[in-house]
């Protein structure tokens, strides 16, 4: 096992014993630590080059779980990021998922948001289930995962609707710690894949037709601006 540290901190851990990782992450925390599982071999181009990745707001995944496995069965993705699970953590289908050929991390919530991220490369080794800047901050929104030499972010962004108001400063005070958070994953060095629901409609064509004010969309030069950065 080697630590890769940068200035005072370890940002990363390369190891070949997925054991002695579990033991780590158990014993040190996972809260400003970055993980990366290697596979017995170098990352190659033979093995490692290609990988599919796919996000989907399911809205409900013990309503949608067959419409959830049927699709798995025929994309046959290495990588699902799950957004809007509406489901608590022990609601959550991981027999269901296992048995398609997925393992699976995933943080819950009752009624509301949830994110969970499925791999068939290997148990995603859990890294974070919430993202910093606001400990204060419960809504289950954010959540990463090691897979394969890849650190894998699942986010469902704030909707931010009504507009002004405290969700949509909610909204932008969230894209805040988030690019406050990828600029450090940038900086660290960290291959890394940020995926999910960004809920921001930057033209007419991100979404679909509807009778809305523009008040009540996900459009708003602010947020397409975060977005962007």
């Amino acid at each position: 096992m080697e630590a890769i540290s940068r200035g005072r901190q370890s940002v990363a851990i390369y190891t070949t014993d997925r054991e002695a990782l579990r033991d780590h992450v158990q014993r040190l925390g996972t809260g400003d630590w970055r993980w990366i599982w290697r596979e017995q071999h170098e990352v190659s181009h033979s093995k490692f080059a290609v990988m599919k990745i796919a996000t989907f707001n399911i809205n409900n995944i013990k309503r949608r779980l067959a419409n959830l496995l049927a699709w798995l069965g025929e994309a046959e993705p290495d990588i699902v990021c799950l957004q809007e699970l509406k489901a608590t953590d022990g609601a959550f289908p991981s027999a269901a998922i296992h048995s398609a050929g997925y393992e699976a991390v995933w943080r819950g919530q009752p009624t509301y948001n949830g994110v969970a991220i499925l791999s068939k490369r290997g148990a995603p080794i859990l890294t974070r289930r919430d993202l910093p800047g606001d400990t204060d901050d419960a809504q289950s929104r954010y959540i990463e995962a090691a897979v394969s030499g890849v650190l894998v972010a699942c986010l469902y962004l704030p909707n931010g609707n009504p507009q002004p108001g405290p969700k949509f400063d909610y909204k932008l005070a969230w894209f805040d710690r988030l690019i406050a958070h990828a600029r450090q994953l940038f900086a660290e060095g960290v291959p890394v894949v940020l995926a999910g629901d960004f809920n921001v409609v930057p033209t007419d064509l991100d979404i679909y037709p509807t009778n809305l004010t523009p008040t009540m969309l996900c459009y708003s030069p602010r947020a397409e601006h975060a977005s962007r950065v």
